[in-house]
Protein backbone atom coordinates (compact mmCIF):
# COMPACT_ATOMS: atom_id res chain seq x y z
CA UNK A 1 0.00 0.00 0.00
CA UNK A 2 1.38 2.95 -1.07
CA UNK A 3 1.67 5.81 1.90
CA UNK A 4 2.17 9.09 0.91
CA UNK A 5 5.05 11.78 2.33
CA UNK A 6 2.76 13.71 4.07
CA UNK A 7 0.80 10.98 5.84
CA UNK A 8 4.01 9.80 6.94
CA UNK A 9 5.04 13.03 7.79
CA UNK A 10 1.85 13.83 9.63
CA UNK A 11 1.92 10.13 11.39
CA UNK A 12 5.59 10.52 12.24
CA UNK A 13 5.41 13.89 14.29
CA UNK A 14 1.75 13.22 15.69
CA UNK A 15 3.39 10.06 17.41
CA UNK A 16 6.75 11.79 18.63
CA UNK A 17 4.65 14.53 20.04
CA UNK A 18 1.78 12.38 21.53
CA UNK A 19 4.58 10.02 23.24
CA UNK A 20 6.80 13.19 24.37
CA UNK A 21 3.18 14.61 25.52
CA UNK A 22 3.02 11.29 27.42
CA UNK A 23 5.85 10.93 28.97
CA UNK A 24 5.73 14.84 29.88
CA UNK A 25 2.29 14.37 31.37
CA UNK A 26 3.21 10.73 32.87
CA UNK A 27 5.99 12.42 34.76
CA UNK A 28 4.23 15.02 35.87
CA UNK A 29 0.95 12.51 37.36
CA UNK A 30 3.38 10.65 39.01
CA UNK A 31 5.10 13.49 40.37
CA UNK A 32 2.11 14.68 41.42
CA UNK A 33 0.73 11.83 42.63
CA UNK A 34 4.03 11.18 44.53
CA UNK A 35 3.85 14.14 46.23
CA UNK A 36 -0.25 13.94 47.29
CA UNK A 37 0.53 10.46 48.56
CA UNK A 38 3.28 11.82 51.01
CA UNK A 39 1.05 14.75 51.51
CA UNK A 40 -1.69 12.77 52.68
CA UNK A 41 0.51 10.34 54.84
CA UNK A 42 1.84 12.95 56.36
CA UNK A 43 -0.62 14.09 57.77
CA UNK A 44 -2.17 10.58 58.79
CA UNK A 45 0.81 10.42 60.67
CA UNK A 46 -0.12 13.52 62.10
CA UNK A 47 -3.37 12.82 63.19
CA UNK A 48 -2.21 9.42 64.20
CA UNK A 49 0.49 11.13 66.59
CA UNK A 50 -2.41 13.52 67.82
CA UNK A 51 -4.48 10.72 68.42
CA UNK A 52 -2.10 8.59 70.19
CA UNK A 53 -0.72 11.40 72.42
CA UNK A 54 -5.02 11.79 73.26
CA UNK A 55 -5.11 8.61 74.05
CA UNK A 56 -2.04 7.66 76.05
CA UNK A 57 -2.74 11.39 78.16
CA UNK A 58 -6.24 10.14 78.73
CA UNK A 59 -5.01 6.73 80.10
CA UNK A 60 -2.48 8.65 82.45
CA UNK A 61 -5.04 10.61 83.82
CA UNK A 62 -7.40 7.72 84.65
CA UNK A 63 -4.27 6.52 86.30
CA UNK A 64 -4.10 9.29 88.09
CA UNK A 65 -7.20 9.54 89.23
CA UNK A 66 -7.80 6.10 90.49
CA UNK A 67 -4.44 6.20 92.23
CA UNK A 68 -5.68 9.55 93.77
CA UNK A 69 -9.21 8.15 94.94
CA UNK A 70 -7.47 5.16 95.86
CA UNK A 71 -5.73 7.27 98.57
CA UNK A 72 -8.51 9.27 99.91
CA UNK A 73 -9.97 8.96 103.56
CA UNK A 74 -13.19 9.14 102.08
CA UNK A 75 -12.30 5.65 100.44
CA UNK A 76 -10.62 4.33 103.17
CA UNK A 77 -13.96 5.14 105.31
CA UNK A 78 -15.88 3.00 102.62
CA UNK A 79 -13.82 0.36 102.92
CA UNK A 80 -14.20 0.05 106.90
CA UNK A 81 -18.17 0.15 106.28
CA UNK A 82 -18.15 -2.02 103.66
CA UNK A 83 -16.38 -4.86 106.11
CA UNK A 84 -18.59 -3.87 108.69
CA UNK A 85 -22.35 -5.33 109.43
CA UNK A 86 -24.81 -4.21 105.93
CA UNK A 87 -27.51 -2.74 108.12
CA UNK A 88 -29.62 0.17 107.12
CA UNK A 89 -27.73 2.76 109.79
CA UNK A 90 -23.84 1.98 108.38
CA UNK A 91 -25.74 2.53 104.76
CA UNK A 92 -27.32 5.79 105.41
CA UNK A 93 -23.62 6.81 106.68
CA UNK A 94 -22.04 5.47 103.54
CA UNK A 95 -24.63 7.50 101.34
CA UNK A 96 -22.94 10.46 103.28
CA UNK A 97 -19.81 9.99 103.09
CA UNK A 98 -19.72 8.80 99.29
CA UNK A 99 -21.78 11.83 98.83
CA UNK A 100 -18.85 14.37 99.95
CA UNK A 101 -16.38 12.37 98.42
CA UNK A 102 -18.86 12.62 94.95
CA UNK A 103 -18.74 16.54 95.14
CA UNK A 104 -15.53 16.80 96.07
CA UNK A 105 -14.08 14.57 92.87
CA UNK A 106 -16.34 12.20 91.00
CA UNK A 107 -18.91 14.86 89.77
CA UNK A 108 -16.30 16.33 87.67
CA UNK A 109 -15.38 13.84 85.41
CA UNK A 110 -17.51 12.71 82.60
CA UNK A 111 -14.27 10.23 81.46
CA UNK A 112 -16.34 7.14 83.44
CA UNK A 113 -19.23 5.00 83.81
CA UNK A 114 -18.94 3.31 86.73
CA UNK A 115 -17.03 3.52 90.28
CA UNK A 116 -16.34 0.05 92.14
CA UNK A 117 -14.49 -0.09 95.80
CA UNK A 118 -14.56 -3.47 96.76
CA UNK A 119 -13.66 -5.03 100.16
CA UNK A 120 -12.80 -8.33 100.93
CA UNK A 121 -16.29 -9.43 101.02
CA UNK A 122 -18.54 -6.96 99.23
CA UNK A 123 -18.51 -4.06 96.72
CA UNK A 124 -19.98 -0.50 96.26
CA UNK A 125 -21.23 0.24 92.62
CA UNK A 126 -21.87 3.77 91.75
CA UNK A 127 -23.34 4.59 88.86
CA UNK A 128 -20.97 8.14 87.99
CA UNK A 129 -23.82 9.07 84.68
CA UNK A 130 -26.87 8.91 87.26
CA UNK A 131 -27.82 11.95 89.63
CA UNK A 132 -27.06 11.47 92.90
CA UNK A 133 -30.47 11.50 94.49
CA UNK A 134 -31.76 8.58 91.97
CA UNK A 135 -32.34 5.37 92.82
CA UNK A 136 -29.83 2.84 91.16
CA UNK A 137 -27.03 5.37 91.60
CA UNK A 138 -25.43 3.10 94.13
CA UNK A 139 -25.92 -0.50 95.28
CA UNK A 140 -24.04 -2.84 97.34
CA UNK A 141 -23.26 -6.24 96.64
CA UNK A 142 -21.38 -8.81 97.51
CA UNK A 143 -18.19 -9.83 95.50
CA UNK A 144 -18.70 -11.55 91.84
CA UNK A 145 -16.64 -13.63 89.59
CA UNK A 146 -15.83 -10.45 87.90
CA UNK A 147 -13.75 -8.35 90.96
CA UNK A 148 -12.62 -12.00 91.70
CA UNK A 149 -10.91 -12.33 88.59
CA UNK A 150 -9.95 -8.22 88.55
CA UNK A 151 -8.18 -9.16 92.25
CA UNK A 152 -6.48 -12.07 91.00
CA UNK A 153 -4.98 -10.43 88.06
CA UNK A 154 -3.83 -7.31 89.95
CA UNK A 155 -2.15 -9.93 92.60
CA UNK A 156 0.10 -8.65 95.57
CA UNK A 157 2.36 -6.80 93.78
CA UNK A 158 0.69 -4.11 91.18
CA UNK A 159 -0.27 -0.62 92.63
CA UNK A 160 -2.03 0.29 89.17
CA UNK A 161 -3.50 -2.20 86.48
CA UNK A 162 -5.83 -1.41 82.81
CA UNK A 163 -7.44 -4.13 82.61
CA UNK A 164 -8.26 -4.16 78.42
CA UNK A 165 -11.73 -5.22 77.49
CA UNK A 166 -11.98 -9.00 75.98
CA UNK A 167 -14.44 -11.38 74.23
CA UNK A 168 -16.23 -12.22 77.66
CA UNK A 169 -17.55 -8.71 77.23
CA UNK A 170 -19.46 -9.07 73.74
CA UNK A 171 -22.77 -9.47 75.29
CA UNK A 172 -22.31 -5.94 77.14
CA UNK A 173 -21.20 -2.62 76.36
CA UNK A 174 -17.56 -2.75 76.12
CA UNK A 175 -15.71 -1.21 79.10
CA UNK A 176 -11.76 -0.89 80.33
CA UNK A 177 -11.05 -1.39 84.25
CA UNK A 178 -8.62 1.38 85.97
CA UNK A 179 -7.54 -0.80 89.15
CA UNK A 180 -5.51 0.72 91.97
CA UNK A 181 -4.68 -0.69 95.31
CA UNK A 182 -5.90 0.37 98.15
CA UNK A 183 -2.84 0.60 100.96
CA UNK A 184 -3.09 1.58 104.57
CA UNK A 185 -6.02 -0.45 105.44
CA UNK A 186 -6.27 -4.02 107.26
CA UNK A 187 -8.27 -5.14 103.99
CA UNK A 188 -4.79 -4.50 102.22
CA UNK A 189 -4.44 -7.59 100.31
CA UNK A 190 -8.13 -7.70 99.02
CA UNK A 191 -9.33 -3.91 98.79
CA UNK A 192 -9.27 -2.10 95.24
CA UNK A 193 -10.58 1.38 93.26
CA UNK A 194 -11.88 0.32 89.77
CA UNK A 195 -13.07 3.19 87.14
CA UNK A 196 -15.11 1.75 84.45
CA UNK A 197 -14.36 3.79 81.34
CA UNK A 198 -17.30 3.03 78.62
CA UNK A 199 -16.11 2.32 74.93
CA UNK A 200 -17.79 6.03 73.99
CA UNK A 201 -15.28 7.44 75.69
CA UNK A 202 -12.52 6.33 73.84
CA UNK A 203 -14.49 6.90 70.54
CA UNK A 204 -15.13 10.31 71.59
CA UNK A 205 -11.00 10.86 71.49
CA UNK A 206 -10.59 8.38 68.67
CA UNK A 207 -13.35 10.32 66.14
CA UNK A 208 -14.39 13.62 66.22
CA UNK A 209 -17.87 14.07 64.35
CA UNK A 210 -16.74 17.79 63.20
CA UNK A 211 -16.11 19.50 59.52
CA UNK A 212 -12.43 19.56 59.93
CA UNK A 213 -11.36 16.30 61.68
CA UNK A 214 -8.59 15.59 59.17
CA UNK A 215 -10.70 12.53 58.23
CA UNK A 216 -13.10 13.13 54.79
CA UNK A 217 -15.53 11.43 53.87
CA UNK A 218 -13.66 8.13 53.77
CA UNK A 219 -10.74 8.26 56.41
CA UNK A 220 -10.54 7.36 60.06
CA UNK A 221 -8.70 6.40 63.23
CA UNK A 222 -9.32 3.39 64.94
CA UNK A 223 -7.11 0.99 67.29
CA UNK A 224 -7.02 -3.03 67.65
CA UNK A 225 -5.73 -5.22 70.12
CA UNK A 226 -3.26 -8.04 70.48
CA UNK A 227 -6.40 -10.64 69.42
CA UNK A 228 -6.93 -8.71 65.93
CA UNK A 229 -10.20 -7.36 67.36
CA UNK A 230 -11.08 -3.74 66.96
CA UNK A 231 -10.64 -1.50 70.55
CA UNK A 232 -12.64 1.49 68.82
CA UNK A 233 -16.00 1.61 67.11
CA UNK A 234 -15.45 1.94 62.97
CA UNK A 235 -16.53 4.18 61.14
CA UNK A 236 -18.26 2.03 58.65
CA UNK A 237 -19.97 -0.78 60.67
CA UNK A 238 -22.00 -0.69 64.29
CA UNK A 239 -21.47 -2.80 67.48
CA UNK A 240 -18.02 -4.12 65.76
CA UNK A 241 -15.89 -3.56 68.77
CA UNK A 242 -14.69 -6.86 69.98
CA UNK A 243 -16.08 -8.78 66.95
CA UNK A 244 -13.92 -7.07 63.46
CA UNK A 245 -11.15 -9.08 63.17
CA UNK A 246 -8.17 -6.38 61.58
CA UNK A 247 -5.42 -8.31 60.40
CA UNK A 248 -4.11 -5.97 58.07
CA UNK A 249 -0.92 -5.84 56.64
CA UNK A 250 -0.57 -2.07 58.67
CA UNK A 251 -1.72 -4.09 61.78
CA UNK A 252 0.65 -7.06 61.60
CA UNK A 253 3.83 -5.02 60.82
CA UNK A 254 2.90 -2.64 64.01
CA UNK A 255 2.64 -5.42 66.29
CA UNK A 256 6.45 -6.29 65.12
CA UNK A 257 6.95 -3.00 66.23
CA UNK A 258 7.46 -1.18 62.86
CA UNK A 259 5.85 2.93 62.56
CA UNK A 260 5.38 3.12 58.89
CA UNK A 261 3.26 4.31 56.18
CA UNK A 262 1.74 1.97 53.11
CA UNK A 263 -0.88 1.97 50.80
CA UNK A 264 -2.42 -1.42 52.17
CA UNK A 265 -6.33 -3.15 51.79
CA UNK A 266 -7.91 -2.42 55.41
CA UNK A 267 -10.27 -4.77 56.90
CA UNK A 268 -13.36 -3.88 54.34
CA UNK A 269 -10.79 -5.38 51.83
CA UNK A 270 -10.44 -1.63 50.26
CA UNK A 271 -7.47 0.16 49.43
CA UNK A 272 -6.11 2.65 51.88
CA UNK A 273 -3.33 5.11 52.81
CA UNK A 274 -2.31 3.86 56.33
CA UNK A 275 -0.08 5.67 58.95
CA UNK A 276 0.50 2.86 61.78
CA UNK A 277 2.16 2.34 65.21
CA UNK A 278 1.68 0.44 68.61
CA UNK A 279 0.57 2.68 71.52
CA UNK A 280 2.30 3.32 74.68
CA UNK A 281 -0.06 2.58 77.39
CA UNK A 282 0.86 0.39 80.11
CA UNK A 283 -1.04 -2.70 80.29
CA UNK A 284 -2.30 -2.50 76.83
CA UNK A 285 -0.84 -4.33 74.06
CA UNK A 286 -2.77 -1.82 71.31
CA UNK A 287 -1.78 -0.81 68.07
CA UNK A 288 -3.66 2.74 66.64
CA UNK A 289 -3.65 3.79 62.63
CA UNK A 290 -5.16 6.55 60.73
CA UNK A 291 -6.57 5.75 57.20
CA UNK A 292 -8.56 7.21 54.77
CA UNK A 293 -9.45 5.26 51.10
CA UNK A 294 -6.87 5.87 48.21
CA UNK A 295 -9.65 6.59 45.95
CA UNK A 296 -10.86 9.53 47.43
CA UNK A 297 -7.03 10.71 48.97
CA UNK A 298 -6.62 10.51 44.89
CA UNK A 299 -9.62 12.57 43.97
CA UNK A 300 -7.58 15.68 43.04
CA UNK A 301 -4.67 14.08 41.41
CA UNK A 302 -7.68 12.14 39.21
CA UNK A 303 -8.83 15.60 38.14
CA UNK A 304 -5.08 16.37 37.50
CA UNK A 305 -5.03 13.63 35.31
CA UNK A 306 -8.55 14.17 33.17
CA UNK A 307 -7.01 17.49 32.81
CA UNK A 308 -3.59 16.16 31.20
CA UNK A 309 -6.20 14.06 28.98
CA UNK A 310 -7.73 16.69 27.74
CA UNK A 311 -4.74 18.70 27.21
CA UNK A 312 -3.44 15.78 25.56
CA UNK A 313 -6.17 16.42 23.34
CA UNK A 314 -6.08 19.39 22.36
CA UNK A 315 -2.82 19.34 21.81
CA UNK A 316 -3.30 16.29 19.28
CA UNK A 317 -6.07 18.51 17.43
CA UNK A 318 -3.72 21.59 17.44
CA UNK A 319 -0.73 19.73 15.80
CA UNK A 320 -2.64 17.68 13.66
CA UNK A 321 -3.71 21.21 12.25
CA UNK A 322 -0.14 22.27 12.47
CA UNK A 323 1.45 19.80 10.96
CA UNK A 324 -0.53 18.83 8.18
CA UNK A 325 -0.33 23.05 7.17
CA UNK A 326 3.49 22.02 7.50
CA UNK A 327 3.33 19.27 5.53
CA UNK A 328 1.08 20.79 2.56
CA UNK A 329 4.43 23.44 2.13
CA UNK A 330 6.82 21.07 2.50
CA UNK A 331 4.73 18.66 -0.12
CA UNK A 332 3.73 21.04 -2.33
CA UNK A 333 6.87 21.64 -4.11
CA UNK A 334 7.57 17.88 -4.55
CA UNK A 335 4.29 17.89 -6.11
CA UNK A 336 4.47 20.24 -8.29
CA UNK A 337 8.09 18.37 -9.32
CA UNK A 338 6.21 14.97 -9.91
CA UNK A 339 4.27 16.82 -12.07
CA UNK A 340 7.17 18.77 -14.34
CA UNK A 341 9.25 14.77 -13.78
CA UNK A 342 6.49 13.46 -15.66
CA UNK A 343 6.74 15.98 -18.19
CA UNK A 344 10.17 15.61 -18.78
CA UNK A 345 9.29 11.55 -19.03
CA UNK A 346 6.89 12.67 -21.84
CA UNK A 347 9.85 14.45 -23.62
CA UNK A 348 8.93 18.21 -22.61
CA UNK A 349 12.29 18.71 -21.80
CA UNK A 350 13.01 22.57 -20.14
CA UNK A 351 10.25 23.07 -17.66
CA UNK A 352 11.33 24.25 -14.49
CA UNK A 353 9.42 25.40 -11.06
CA UNK A 354 10.15 28.75 -9.30
CA UNK A 355 10.69 27.86 -5.44
CA UNK A 356 13.39 29.99 -4.09
CA UNK A 357 14.18 28.28 -0.61
CA UNK A 358 17.32 27.37 1.20
CA UNK A 359 16.39 23.96 1.96
CA UNK A 360 16.85 20.23 1.38
CA UNK A 361 13.33 20.62 -1.28
CA UNK A 362 15.00 23.72 -2.50
CA UNK A 363 18.16 22.18 -3.60
CA UNK A 364 16.14 19.22 -5.00
CA UNK A 365 14.38 21.74 -7.66
CA UNK A 366 17.64 23.63 -8.21
CA UNK A 367 18.73 19.94 -9.56
CA UNK A 368 16.03 19.22 -11.48
CA UNK A 369 15.63 22.45 -13.02
CA UNK A 370 19.68 22.34 -13.70
CA UNK A 371 19.11 18.57 -15.51
CA UNK A 372 15.78 19.70 -17.46
CA UNK A 373 17.83 22.34 -19.19
CA UNK A 374 20.22 20.15 -19.28
CA UNK A 375 18.39 17.77 -21.46
CA UNK A 376 16.84 20.29 -23.14
CA UNK A 377 20.09 21.19 -24.66
CA UNK A 378 21.33 17.68 -24.97
CA UNK A 379 17.92 16.63 -26.41
CA UNK A 380 18.13 20.00 -28.56
CA UNK A 381 22.03 18.98 -29.95
CA UNK A 382 21.25 14.99 -30.25
CA UNK A 383 18.20 16.27 -32.53
CA UNK A 384 20.95 17.89 -34.44
CA UNK A 385 23.16 15.44 -34.26
CA UNK A 386 20.59 13.17 -35.66
CA UNK A 387 19.71 15.55 -38.12
CA UNK A 388 23.43 15.64 -39.38
CA UNK A 389 23.58 11.85 -39.40
CA UNK A 390 20.54 11.77 -41.45
CA UNK A 391 21.91 14.19 -43.92
CA UNK A 392 25.12 12.60 -44.01
CA UNK A 393 23.61 9.52 -44.21
CA UNK A 394 21.47 10.59 -47.14
CA UNK A 395 24.91 12.50 -48.91
CA UNK A 396 26.37 9.33 -48.54
CA UNK A 397 24.34 7.66 -50.20
CA UNK A 398 23.95 10.21 -52.78
CA UNK A 399 27.78 10.07 -53.69
CA UNK A 400 27.65 6.19 -53.55
CA UNK A 401 24.91 6.27 -55.94
CA UNK A 402 26.67 8.59 -58.21
CA UNK A 403 29.84 7.20 -57.81
CA UNK A 404 28.08 3.73 -59.05
CA UNK A 405 26.26 5.71 -61.69
CA UNK A 406 29.24 7.15 -62.88
CA UNK A 407 31.60 4.00 -62.38
CA UNK A 408 28.66 2.32 -64.63
CA UNK A 409 28.25 4.91 -66.73
CA UNK A 410 31.70 5.95 -67.90
CA UNK A 411 33.45 2.49 -67.17
CA UNK A 412 31.54 -0.60 -67.23
CA UNK A 413 28.57 1.48 -69.45
CA UNK A 414 31.35 1.78 -72.52
CA UNK A 415 33.21 -1.41 -71.96
CA UNK A 416 29.49 -2.76 -72.74
CA UNK A 417 29.00 -0.44 -75.81
CA UNK A 418 32.12 -0.46 -77.05
CA UNK A 419 31.34 -4.89 -77.08
CA UNK A 420 28.26 -4.57 -78.44
CA UNK A 421 29.72 -2.58 -81.31
CA UNK A 422 32.57 -5.07 -81.92
CA UNK A 423 30.18 -7.80 -81.58
CA UNK A 424 27.51 -6.40 -84.46
CA UNK A 425 31.09 -5.22 -86.77
CA UNK A 426 32.16 -8.86 -86.38
CA UNK A 427 28.58 -9.70 -87.69
CA UNK A 428 29.54 -8.10 -91.51
CA UNK A 429 32.98 -8.75 -91.76
CA UNK A 430 34.52 -12.06 -93.47
CA UNK A 431 34.94 -15.08 -91.27
CA UNK A 432 38.98 -14.53 -90.34
CA UNK A 433 38.21 -10.77 -89.66
CA UNK A 434 35.16 -11.76 -87.78
CA UNK A 435 37.18 -14.49 -85.62
CA UNK A 436 40.01 -11.49 -84.84
CA UNK A 437 37.09 -9.28 -83.66
CA UNK A 438 35.39 -11.79 -81.43
CA UNK A 439 38.87 -12.48 -79.86
CA UNK A 440 39.25 -8.93 -78.83
CA UNK A 441 35.47 -8.94 -77.75
CA UNK A 442 36.85 -11.92 -75.55
CA UNK A 443 39.28 -9.66 -73.92
CA UNK A 444 36.82 -6.92 -73.80
CA UNK A 445 34.45 -9.00 -72.14
CA UNK A 446 37.09 -9.94 -69.32
CA UNK A 447 37.57 -6.36 -68.60
CA UNK A 448 34.18 -5.57 -68.22
CA UNK A 449 33.94 -8.56 -65.81
CA UNK A 450 36.96 -6.84 -63.62
CA UNK A 451 34.99 -3.81 -63.95
CA UNK A 452 32.01 -5.51 -61.97
CA UNK A 453 34.65 -7.09 -59.08
CA UNK A 454 35.56 -3.41 -58.55
CA UNK A 455 32.53 -1.91 -57.87
CA UNK A 456 31.84 -5.31 -56.25
CA UNK A 457 34.39 -4.14 -54.05
CA UNK A 458 33.53 -0.50 -53.93
CA UNK A 459 30.21 -1.51 -52.07
CA UNK A 460 31.09 -4.94 -50.35
CA UNK A 461 34.98 -5.83 -50.39
CA UNK A 462 34.46 -9.99 -50.97
CA UNK A 463 37.59 -10.97 -48.97
CA UNK A 464 35.89 -9.20 -45.91
CA UNK A 465 32.87 -11.68 -46.51
CA UNK A 466 35.77 -14.73 -47.80
CA UNK A 467 38.91 -14.19 -45.46
CA UNK A 468 37.24 -11.98 -42.41
CA UNK A 469 38.76 -8.41 -41.43
CA UNK A 470 42.34 -8.97 -40.58
CA UNK A 471 43.08 -10.06 -44.37
CA UNK A 472 40.70 -7.28 -45.79
CA UNK A 473 42.43 -4.64 -43.66
CA UNK A 474 46.17 -5.62 -45.33
CA UNK A 475 44.27 -6.12 -48.81
CA UNK A 476 42.71 -2.49 -48.91
CA UNK A 477 46.13 -1.07 -47.19
CA UNK A 478 48.14 -3.07 -50.15
CA UNK A 479 45.78 -1.35 -52.97
CA UNK A 480 46.71 1.81 -51.50
CA UNK A 481 50.15 1.57 -51.43
CA UNK A 482 50.31 0.68 -54.55
CA UNK A 483 48.25 3.01 -55.85
CA UNK A 484 49.84 6.12 -53.54
CA UNK A 485 53.05 5.48 -52.81
CA UNK A 486 52.44 5.76 -49.11
CA UNK A 487 54.13 3.23 -46.82
CA UNK A 488 50.90 1.82 -45.00
CA UNK A 489 52.23 -0.30 -41.79
CA UNK A 490 49.50 -3.01 -40.35
CA UNK A 491 50.16 -4.80 -37.12
CA UNK A 492 46.16 -6.60 -36.32
CA UNK A 493 46.00 -8.92 -32.76
CA UNK A 494 42.43 -9.64 -32.46
CA UNK A 495 42.78 -13.61 -31.87
CA UNK A 496 41.03 -16.63 -33.55
CA UNK A 497 37.82 -16.12 -32.72
CA UNK A 498 35.24 -14.77 -35.30
CA UNK A 499 33.67 -11.33 -35.05
CA UNK A 500 30.27 -10.11 -35.63
CA UNK A 501 30.30 -9.25 -39.21
CA UNK A 502 28.45 -5.98 -38.49
CA UNK A 503 31.25 -5.14 -36.62
CA UNK A 504 33.27 -6.10 -38.91
CA UNK A 505 32.48 -4.54 -41.65
CA UNK A 506 32.14 -1.07 -39.71
CA UNK A 507 35.20 -1.59 -38.29
CA UNK A 508 36.59 -2.00 -42.16
CA UNK A 509 34.41 1.26 -43.29
CA UNK A 510 36.29 3.26 -40.57
CA UNK A 511 40.08 2.23 -41.70
CA UNK A 512 39.02 3.01 -45.32
CA UNK A 513 37.40 6.32 -44.43
CA UNK A 514 40.73 7.00 -42.25
CA UNK A 515 43.18 6.36 -45.28
CA UNK A 516 40.84 8.02 -48.01
CA UNK A 517 41.24 11.16 -45.38
CA UNK A 518 45.12 11.12 -45.23
CA UNK A 519 45.15 10.22 -48.99
CA UNK A 520 43.00 14.31 -49.58
CA UNK A 521 44.38 15.95 -46.43
CA UNK A 522 47.37 14.77 -44.78
CA UNK A 523 49.94 15.06 -47.29
CA UNK A 524 51.85 11.88 -45.50
CA UNK A 525 54.38 9.50 -46.60
CA UNK A 526 53.48 6.79 -44.07
CA UNK A 527 50.80 5.42 -42.08
CA UNK A 528 50.52 3.12 -39.16
CA UNK A 529 47.11 0.87 -38.56
CA UNK A 530 46.99 -1.10 -35.16
CA UNK A 531 44.17 -3.31 -33.80
CA UNK A 532 43.90 -4.71 -30.88
CA UNK A 533 42.71 -6.55 -28.46
CA UNK A 534 42.79 -7.02 -24.70
CA UNK A 535 41.19 -7.79 -21.72
CA UNK A 536 37.66 -7.25 -23.99
CA UNK A 537 38.89 -3.79 -25.03
CA UNK A 538 39.27 -3.05 -28.37
CA UNK A 539 41.28 -0.19 -29.86
CA UNK A 540 42.05 0.79 -33.02
CA UNK A 541 44.68 3.13 -34.13
CA UNK A 542 45.50 5.02 -37.62
CA UNK A 543 48.41 7.20 -37.15
CA UNK A 544 49.62 9.22 -40.31
CA UNK A 545 53.38 11.67 -40.15
CA UNK A 546 51.29 13.90 -42.06
CA UNK A 547 50.29 17.91 -42.06
CA UNK A 548 48.36 17.43 -38.88
CA UNK A 549 44.69 18.60 -38.14
CA UNK A 550 43.34 21.09 -35.08
CA UNK A 551 39.74 20.81 -33.80
CA UNK A 552 38.57 24.18 -35.38
CA UNK A 553 40.02 22.71 -38.86
CA UNK A 554 37.64 19.13 -38.14
CA UNK A 555 34.84 21.38 -36.93
CA UNK A 556 35.02 23.36 -39.97
CA UNK A 557 34.81 20.25 -42.23
CA UNK A 558 32.16 20.05 -44.22
CA UNK A 559 32.96 16.15 -45.36
CA UNK A 560 30.61 13.68 -44.22
CA UNK A 561 33.85 11.28 -43.40
CA UNK A 562 33.98 12.07 -39.98
CA UNK A 563 30.49 12.06 -39.21
CA UNK A 564 30.41 8.50 -40.60
CA UNK A 565 33.41 7.17 -38.82
CA UNK A 566 31.84 8.70 -35.28
CA UNK A 567 28.34 6.81 -36.02
CA UNK A 568 29.78 3.59 -36.40
CA UNK A 569 32.49 4.32 -33.42
CA UNK A 570 28.72 4.62 -31.48
CA UNK A 571 27.21 1.55 -33.63
CA UNK A 572 29.91 -0.53 -32.07
CA UNK A 573 29.46 1.14 -28.40
CA UNK A 574 33.01 2.78 -28.82
CA UNK A 575 34.60 6.14 -28.47
CA UNK A 576 36.36 7.66 -31.30
CA UNK A 577 38.67 10.27 -30.97
CA UNK A 578 41.09 12.26 -33.47
CA UNK A 579 44.10 13.75 -31.67
CA UNK A 580 46.59 16.10 -33.40
CA UNK A 581 48.12 19.64 -33.86
CA UNK A 582 49.49 21.30 -36.66
CA UNK A 583 52.72 20.38 -38.27
CA UNK A 584 52.81 17.26 -36.11
CA UNK A 585 51.17 13.47 -36.54
CA UNK A 586 47.57 12.74 -36.71
CA UNK A 587 45.72 9.63 -34.89
CA UNK A 588 42.27 8.50 -34.73
CA UNK A 589 41.38 6.36 -31.78
CA UNK A 590 39.06 4.05 -31.54
CA UNK A 591 37.81 2.45 -28.28
CA UNK A 592 35.23 -0.52 -27.50
CA UNK A 593 35.24 -1.35 -23.55
CA UNK A 594 33.76 -4.64 -22.56
CA UNK A 595 33.28 -5.34 -26.27
CA UNK A 596 32.23 -8.97 -27.23
CA UNK A 597 32.75 -10.68 -30.35
CA UNK A 598 29.33 -11.59 -31.12
CA UNK A 599 28.00 -13.62 -34.01
CA UNK A 600 26.79 -13.58 -36.82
Amino acid sequence: MRISITTKLILFVLILSLISTYIVGKYSYEKAKSALVQRTFDQLTSLRIEKSNRIQNFFKQCLNDVTHISQLDDTKEIIKMLSSSNDSENNKDLIRVYQRFLKRFIESSNSYAKLTIAARENTLHVDIQKDIQNEGFYSVKPVGLAISELRRKMGIHKQVMIQDMDGSQKKQEPAIFIVARIENTIELESAMVILEVPIGVINDIMFENRLHNGLGQTGEAYLVGSDYLLRSTSRFENNDVLITKVATEGVKEAFKGITGTKQILDYRNIPVLSSYSTIDIPGLNWVILAEIDVKEAMVSIMSIRSNIMYLTFIIFLLLLGVVALLTSMITAPIRSLIGKTEKVAAGEFGHTLNYKANDEVGDLVNAFNKMTLQLKVQSEKLDTERFLRLNSLIDGQELERRRLSKELHDGLGQLILTNKLKVERALKEEPEKAKQIISESEELFKKTMQEIRNISNGLMPAVLTAFGLEKAIRNLSKEIAESTGLKILVDINIGKRNINSKFETHLYRIVQEALNNVIKHAKATEVNIELNIYNNHLMLSIIDNGIGVTSKSMNESKGNGLNNMKYRAELLGGTLEILGETGKETKVVLLVKNFSYGGD
